[in-house]
Formats: structure tokens, sequence, C-alpha cells
């Protein structure tokens, strides 16, 4: 079981922008190769560090973030080398009324490593994409909301560039992009 340290702090500029940061690592390396969290133990072992804004004013709400993942060599967890992930969006949302808002975001991954280096499988653990990946993608989400009740609709485009045989679903598995949709209704307490 691995023990982590994780904390952030926020930095209120002034009404309609903060800053924050965001830190979580290990204190010591795993002594088993369990799934103990949410996590696979991989992500046990890695550190990751962000720093986010959000500018928040009137109908708008902008927030960019950028986050920085390492995963040391750990022959006991059969990471046979190091590797680096890094990571970006842009989320914004715009409420033309008290009911209808339109949220955008747009996203980037790249997963480090080298194909052959047998980290395929532990990176796809951590990312999903495996080691050696470009993704990124564009999404729309229009919403509509009144009292608890809401409805929306996602609309995304996704591209990734990954080694060989590695790619989205499709006759082969092969594809390098896909559109995805989704409506989904609830209410909020």
């Amino acid at each position: 079981m691995t023990r982590n340290l994780s904390g952030s702090l926020s930095y209120a500029i002034n009404g309609s922008n903060t800053l924050g940061l965001y830190a979580d690592g290990a204190l010591g390396k795993s002594r088993t190769t369990s799934n103990d969290s949410a996590y696979s133990s991989y992500g046990n072992e890695s550190q990751i560090y962000g720093v986010d804004y959000e500018y928040s004013s009137g109908p708008w709400v902008i927030e960019p973030y950028f986050q920085y993942m390492h995963t040391p060599k750990s022959t006991h967890l059969g990471i046979p080398h190091a590797f680096d992930n890094y990571g970006g969006a842009l989320f914004a949302d715009y409420s033309f009324t008290q009911t209808i808002s339109l949220g955008a975001r747009a996203e980037y991954l790249e997963v480090g490593g080298k194909t052959g280096e047998g980290l395929n499988a532990i990176a796809s653990s951590l990312t999903d994409p495996p080691a050696d990946s470009h993704a990124w993608s564009i999404t729309l989400t229009p919403t509509y909301q009144s009292g608890g009740f809401f409805v929306r609709a996602e609309l995304s485009y996704v591209a990734a560039s990954c080694p060989k045989g590695d790619g989205f679903s499709g006759a082969n598995g092969t594809n390098t992009t896909q559109l995805r949709g989704m409506v989904e209704t609830g209410f909020m307490f």
C-alpha cells in the first residue's frame, strides 16, 4: 500500500479571477501490486502537478488548465522505464439565459514512453491511450436547466495518434478519429 500526499492552493485574484495549483504524489514506493484505490497501482506510484485559472463574469465562465504526470521506473511494479504525460484543456461556458447555456471544451493529451519499451499496458491503465500517443478533442454541450431539472446533450470529435494497431473501435480497432454523442437528464438536489 502506498501513502500519498496531495494538496491544492487557490488564490482569488479578484471577484472574477482565480488561480489554482495542485499536486499529488506517493510518499515512498509501493509495497504491493494490488489495486488499493480507484487508480491502478501504477497511478499510486505517479506524481501529478497542475495549474488552473478560472475567469467568471456575467454570462461567461472560462477555465484553462495544464497537468503534468510523472511515472517513475519501478522494477517491483514492472515499469521498465520512467515516462511523462502532459495534458491541457480550455473550458468555456456561456449562459444565454438563466435556463439555457452552451459549454465548450478543447483538450489535448500527450502520453510519454516509446513503442516497444513495454509501457503500453501501463500507460493505458493511467490515461487510456497507450505509450507514445497523442489525443485531442473538441466538445460542445448545450444545456437546459430549470430549478433542479436539467437536460444536456454532448457532441465530441476525438482524434488520436497511437502506435500501429491501437486506436478507437471500428472494424479493426484502428480508427484514429471518433464522433461521440450523448444526452443526459436528471434532477439536481
